[in-house]
């Protein structure tokens, strides 16, 4: 009997698959709080320097915050269950793009705030509707772009009571 339980651990510690598999990112799940953060193109005021004349500040979480001024945030709101599953279910549906797509521009408006348990942050996703792009601070499975989707995505965060898109 002790034979066959080691014939069957060969096998199961055998078989296991020589790369490990990665799942879609889980931060939607673990996350305690997830908020969406509206803004003025960041190209434009989050510079390096104190004449924003430089590059285009690297988002960074310091101390369990996102460093953006404040007084540069439009909006904030914060997701219930069903927005966050909705927010979720838009950037991950596959079916949505035919095609991928993606702009040489840069012009986030949008940032996903993701919160633990300590109300500290832990990752953020940059949106960026128009140029059809999204980056984050740490590591995410993208979901494949497109303009469908990014036109279904702002519709969404419009239907959570998003007002702030553009400059106009």
């Amino acid at each position: 009997m002790k034979q066959l339980y080691f014939f069957f651990f060969l096998i199961l510690v055998g078989c296991k698959p020589t790369q490990e598999v990665v799942s879609v990112d889980n931060a939607f799940f673990v996350a305690e709080r997830i908020e969406i953060w509206s803004y003025p193109n960041r190209e434009i005021w989050h510079r390096e320097g104190d004449d924003n004349m430089g590059a285009l500040k690297e988002l960074k979480i310091e101390n369990g915050k996102v460093n953006i001024e404040k007084n540069n945030i439009k909006e904030k709101i914060i997701l219930s269950k069903e927005q966050i599953e909705k927010t979720y279910q838009t950037l991950y549906d596959n079916k949505i793009c035919d095609y991928e797509s993606m702009a040489t521009c840069y012009q986030p408006r949008h940032l996903i705030v993701f919160l633990n348990s300590e109300d500290e942050v832990f990752n953020v996703l940059e949106i960026c509707l128009s140029c059809t792009q999204i980056q984050s601070i740490d590591k995410f499975n993208y979901p494949d772009l497109c303009d469908t989707k990014m036109n279904k995505l702002e519709k969404v965060f419009k239907s959570f009571g998003i007002k702030y898109f553009d400059e106009k």
